[in-house]
């Protein structure tokens, strides 16, 4: 687990750039909600406690320059959310249809070690574990906020098949 220490050195610094309206410890991250501005979008800045062969790449977000996440890591974990959360998150299934769509590599180690299995039996257990009923009318909860009219239409009419037929294209 990562130090006590970054955590609180990471909130004097995210203080000076941001107005946070949240900081929280959980049980495997730390978390702050903020923004620039009063008002203005919020940012969320979640880091792991846990430590995973991740691997990063810097970006520059509004002068600061911050180690992130690279796209294979993040796309295998965002594939693994889908079944660890006690609840399913919409958007997950949308970040993980997203990726998919856009040729995001995927880090098959992380899977391994968060599932415990290769990258095409866990694509068979998610699509045995999507193919369960979901409750199609809240399909857009966690996502409408982001989303314009058009991107709301095509979620509610194609996300959940598209997303199965990636998978099943992989497996």
């Amino acid at each position: 687990l990562r130090s006590e220490f970054e955590y609180k050195e990471l909130t004097k610094i995210l203080e000076k750039h941001f107005s946070i309206d949240q900081v929280q410890q959980k049980r495997y991250t730390y978390f702050w909600l903020g923004s620039y501005e009063r008002g203005k979008q919020k940012i969320k800045i979640e880091i792991n406690k846990r430590l995973w062969p991740d691997t990063y790449e810097l970006q520059s977000l509004y002068g600061l320059t911050i180690s992130c996440l690279d796209k294979a890591s993040m796309f295998a974990h965002k594939l693994c959310a889908i079944t660890d959360r006690k609840m399913l998150q919409n958007r997950d299934l949308y970040d993980s249809w997203f990726m998919f769509n856009n040729n995001y590599p995927i880090n098959e180690k992380i899977i391994a070690l968060r599932t415990g299995k290769e990258i095409k039996e866990y694509f068979l257990m998610l699509i045995s574990f999507l193919e369960k009923p979901v409750n199609m009318r809240s399909i857009l909860d966690g996502l409408g906020e982001v989303l314009n009219s058009e991107q709301k239409k095509w979620v509610k009419n194609n996300l959940y098949n598209k997303l199965i037929l990636e998978l099943k294209l992989r497996v």
